[in-house]
Order: structure tokens, then sequence, then C-alpha cells
């Protein structure tokens, strides 16, 4: 498989950064999509892969600043991008609060950074994909450019079986909605799309008790991001497990 051009979003920690930093370690290039690109961890990244990583300035909740981030990586992406990955998301509290206590403005920011952010990326970057897709539809029929939707077992309705925090959990059930809609026209366009969950990753977000580090859960999304075919499960974990919706 040759070098891809991969854009990440919230890729300045966390699982955004590792997986950076693997897609850049296997030669692909990666347009690393940050809120502060002059921020150390993401810097020394760059460092190391000085030819292969690109950080750009965005914020997902403003569509001005997605669509200037696409706009900067096209001259560097003439046969356009082959993989987007949806990965920018917040958690706001741990919190699991009674209904009336519920904070509605948390609700709202939450959706509109997991939900709606990855569908202004989508949409400033769907030409770049298209693009591509034209680049290789003579010669490379059996894999085609993706739309990566980061989202968790948190938003799956079926496995609900316990009080959860509602603004995270809500949120990852909107995108997950999303991208299955979504899927549909994506696919008539050459491009496809699907979800795949990172675990319980030692993050920020995570937390110390989580699972698996950050490296494991990277390392897995990779292989699934670039193996997954027209057919496979839509919602997949970081290890190509099925999971339900």
């Amino acid at each position: 498989m040759g070098s891809r051009s991969v854009v990440i979003t919230g890729a300045s920690r966390g699982i955004g950064l590792a997986l950076t930093r693997v897609f850049a370690d296997h030669g692909h290039r990666v347009f690393a999509l940050v809120r502060k690109p002059d921020a150390q961890p993401i810097r020394e990244v760059i460092r190391s892969y000085p030819e292969q990583i690109i950080a750009i300035k965005v914020d997902v909740r403003d569509a001005e600043s997605v669509a200037i981030a696409a706009q900067q990586v096209a001259p560097h992406a003439p046969d356009g991008i082959d993989i987007v990955v949806n990965n920018a998301g917040i958690l706001l509290s741990r919190e699991v609060m009674e209904p009336r206590k519920f904070a509605i403005e948390e609700l709202h920011r939450t959706i509109d950074t997991n939900t709606v952010g990855p569908l202004r990326v989508v949409q400033a970057f769907l030409d770049l994909l298209e693009k591509r897709v034209a680049s290789i539809a003579a010669h490379e029929n059996a894999w085609r450019p993706r739309v990566v939707n980061v989202s968790s077992v948190m938003g799956s309705v079926a496995s609900v079986s316990e009080r959860r925090n509602y603004s995270y959990s809500v949120s990852k059930a909107a995108l997950n909605m999303l991208t299955r809609i979504i899927a549909f026209d994506l696919k008539e366009l050459g491009i496809d799309a699907f979800l795949v969950h990172p675990g319980w990753v030692r993050t920020e977000m995570g937390g110390p008790a989580a699972h698996f580090s950050e490296e494991e859960s990277a390392n897995g999304l990779y292989r699934q991001i670039l193996g997954w075919t027209s057919g496979d499960a839509e919602f997949i974990d970081f290890r190509g497990s099925a999971l339900t919706w």
C-alpha cells in the first residue's frame, strides 16, 4: 500500500496526536488539524517527521475556520486526500447529573463539537476527497477514500445498562446516526464512511484508570482505518470487533 494523505482533527494531544505519529511513522502525509499549532506536543512530533506532518489551525465549531483549513491543505494535496479522521471531541464533565440539574448549555457545546464539528469537516474537505476518487479510479478500485469518525461505546443505545453522562453519550449517539446516514451519500461519490471506537484510553479525557495506552489504541486504529473495506461492520473498535449501535 502506498503513501496516503490523511487529515486528522484534534491532533494536538491524546489519541489524535498518537495517531498522527503512527501515520507519519508509516510514511504517510498527515495534515494535523489543531487549535494550537504551536503547542509543544505537536511541535515535538513534527520535529521527528518534518517532511510528513503539517499542522494547521482549526476550530471545528467554526465553519469558516474549517473552510480555511481545507483551503490551506489543498495546495499540498494536488491529487486530493485519502482519509479524513474526525477525532476532535470534548467531555466537559464526568458527573452524571440528575435531570433537574443537567446543564443544557453543556449539551449544546458538546454536540456542536462532537457531532456538528465532524459534519463541518466533511463538508469542507469533500471536494478534496472527490478529487482523490477521480485520481485513483482507473487503477485502485479495491481501496476507496474514506471518512472515519471517532465515536465511542458511550454512544451505543443498545448497550445502555446504567446512568451515563448526558452530553457525551448523546453527542456520540448523534454522531453514529450522522455517519450512518451520510455513508449512503458518500458511497455514491466513491467514498466510504464508518465509525471507530478507540477503546478506553489513558488520555486526559479517559483518565489514568483506563485500560489502554495511547499507542495501543492508535496502532489498532491505524490498522482498522487502512484495512476497512465496503461490507465490513460500520461501527468497530480499534481491534476490529463489530459494535452494537
